[in-house]
């Protein structure tokens, strides 16, 4: 199955703009489609079962290894993540939120 293209725009207003300079997060209704959702939550939950180097029992790991396992750079390993993290849409509503011009990923994560 082809991966959904997340290059379309997603127009926000200036009332959601000042809503995340107030609260710092926002939540947009219908950034991504739930067909979207759907098959990058099966991409991402793949990438991790097939990425994961946590080998020990939960009763060996310490609290936060009980509570989290990481998976760093999905991107890097996978090109349908690859299109997701670097998708210009996601990309497009941070710079509209933050009022630049385009952003820089640091890194993705999985948890």
């Amino acid at each position: 199955m082809k991966s959904p293209d997340l290059s379309s725009p997603y127009k926000i207003s200036a009332d959601q703009i000042k809503e995340f300079e107030t609260n710092g997060h926002i939540f947009m209704k219908g950034l991504a489609q739930s067909g979207e959702i759907v098959f990058y939550r099966q991409a991402i939950n793949e990438a991790v079962k097939k990425l994961n180097t946590e080998k020990r029992k939960m009763e060996d790991r310490d609290t936060y290894g009980k509570a989290f396992l990481q998976i760093f750079n999905l991107w890097q390993q996978n090109e349908v993540l690859r299109a997701f993290v670097m998708s210009k849409r996601f990309a497009g509503v941070a710079a509209q939120l933050m009022g630049v011009e385009r952003v820089r990923i640091y890194h993705d994560q999985a948890l």
